[in-house]
């Protein structure tokens, strides 16, 4: 089977940068890039990770950005959407929505790590960890159903409290 990962209509990845680019200083052109290495590491073993520098987000309220400045960790997670190479056109799209981008350390990471929901854009994480594995069972069923999966967080950003124990999400 033969998956398509973020391979957005025009107009949806026009929406979803416009939506992205009022939290990140990010240009389309980077987005897209992003997605393009993505796509290629889809059926490459292992865990390749993908990081962006902290002074990518757009601050709009001051006392998140001391907790965003002082975080140990910040994971932000990207819409993806899955679908099965083929000829079928205007398939209908069903939504998973997860929490958020969580992550763990214990001691400062100064990059942001740059996901998808469920690390699905990860070959490893589809087939080999059983939490992950078992969302992709379920997308796998869609998929086969004919259906597009759209996945995404409803909070798009995590930001570790100072301990490192518990997050912040930001919408």
């Amino acid at each position: 089977m033969q998956y398509l990962f973020s391979e957005f209509r025009a107009s949806e990845f026009n929406a979803l940068y416009q939506e992205i680019s009022q939290v990140f200083k990010i240009s389309k052109d980077q987005l897209n890039a992003l997605y393009l290495i993505m796509r290629e590491e889809l059926e490459r073993e292992g865990y390749p990770e993908h990081t962006l520098s902290r002074n990518i987000f757009l601050p709009s309220d001051e006392s998140f950005q001391k907790r965003y400045d002082d975080a140990l960790v910040i994971g932000v997670g990207i819409p993806s959407i899955l679908d099965l190479d083929s000829d079928v056109k205007g398939k209908k799209t069903v939504v998973i929505l997860g929490q958020d981008p969580l992550r763990r350390s214990e001691a400062r990471v100064e990059e942001i790590s740059i996901g998808t929901p469920y690390a699905l854009h990860l070959k490893n994480c589809r087939e080999k960890l059983r939490n992950t594995r078992l969302y992709f069972d379920l997308i796998k069923v869609l998929l086969e159903s004919g259906y597009r999966v759209y996945l995404t967080d409803v909070f798009k950003v995590w930001v570790s409290s100072l301990n490192g124990q518990s997050g912040i999400p930001l919408s």
